[in-house]
């Protein structure tokens, strides 16, 4: 009966309702079949309750033992997305995601390299364009950054960072019109758009000299608690 319940609630948990990415596994749902277990060495023919009692507790320990190691992945996200790369490296997710944990280290080469591995292995694969533009963005290299903001957007239109950040390349570069548009883009696609609302406050109150948008886009701005 032990072995039954093992393997009733042991199952669940590697139907996968999408083959691609390793995510849709639920762990949670392991830790239930171990009941099962158990149940299982309670059941054992072994003379004597202090045997059996003892088969029982080092099955206990085992299992806390290997708890415990696992544990160890989830101490930080950094070792998370390397866990996932090192036992997932098919799944562009967790290249994309262990990309961004190097990026928000500063660690731009290696953050770079995962996310040209997931981009190989999902040339649609959402935010990374994106994020390799980021990456040039910081490096000053403003051509190349341009074109990977434009080949994220020209998978995900509606992508509001991508416009944002493809807007500070524009004005960079001294094209304040395009910077402009695409910060109205960005607006329409999130009004809640924090920094573009308050980049546009600043132009429409340094650049253009037009008091009535700069006020609109301070307001709006501050009610949603940005600081100048």
């Amino acid at each position: 009966m032990g072995i039954g319940i093992y393997l009733m609630f042991l199952l669940p948990g590697f139907i996968r309702p999408n083959n691609f990415y390793a995510p849709d596994f639920l762990e949670h749902r392991l830790y239930l079949p171990m009941v099962g277990i158990l149940m299982a060495v309670s059941q054992l023919s072994i003379t004597g309750p202090r045997i059996r009692s003892g088969v029982t507790a080092i099955v206990i320990v085992l299992l806390a033992i290997g708890n415990l190691i696992h544990s160890r992945v989830f101490s930080n996200q950094l070792r998370f997305w390397q866990n996932a790369v090192a036992h997932s490296p098919s799944h562009p997710l967790a290249h994309k995601n262990l990309g961004a944990m190097y990026y928000f280290d500063q660690k731009y080469d290696e953050a770079q390299k995962e996310y040209l591995l997931a981009l190989k292995l999902s040339s649609t694969e959402a935010m990374v364009n994106n994020n390799l533009g980021l990456i040039y963005f910081n490096r000053k290299d403003q051509d190349k950054a341009k074109e990977y903001f434009l080949k994220e957007l020209a998978l995900y239109p509606n992508y509001d960072n991508a416009h944002a950040n493809l807007a500070m390349v524009y004005y960079q570069d001294g094209d304040k019109d395009k910077a402009e548009e695409e910060w109205l883009t960005t607006v329409k696609i999130n009004p809640d758009h924090k920094e573009t609302l308050k980049n546009l406050a600043i132009y429409y109150s340094q650049v253009k000299k037009d008091p009535v948008k700069a006020k609109y886009f301070y307001t709006e701005a501050v009610k949603r608690g940005v600081v100048f």
